[in-house]
């Protein structure tokens, strides 16, 4: 962000995740892991991107069901990955992924 009113942006969604598309900036990405971490983030990224497109391409997107969220928090935590963002504020997925 290069400017305070961008900056301030922020203070709403910050803590909702790790990476932030920016309209005329780019990616921003905060891990507290490092950058090797980021890196690693932002190919995930890259791959989730490549794979919206083609779903939209190919007839369009489905939401993710409420169930499906829970079983991808469940295959997450089986397999000791963090949940995206701050965990001051973030206990699971179905707070990011609401169905309305």
């Amino acid at each position: 962000p290069v400017t305070e009113i961008l900056a301030k942006e922020f203070d709403d969604v910050i803590h909702k995740g790790n990476a932030f598309l920016l309209r005329n900036h780019g990616i921003t990405i905060c891990n507290p892991e490092g950058v090797a971490r980021a890196m690693d983030m932002l190919e995930m990224l890259e791959a989730q991107a490549s794979s919206v497109l083609i779903g939209h391409l190919l007839g369009g997107l489905k939401e993710i069901q409420d169930k499906e969220v829970e079983n991808l928090e469940k295959t997450l935590r089986n397999r000791g990955l963090k949940l995206p963002g701050d965990p001051r504020f973030i206990s699971s997925l179905g707070q990011l992924f609401k169905n309305k």
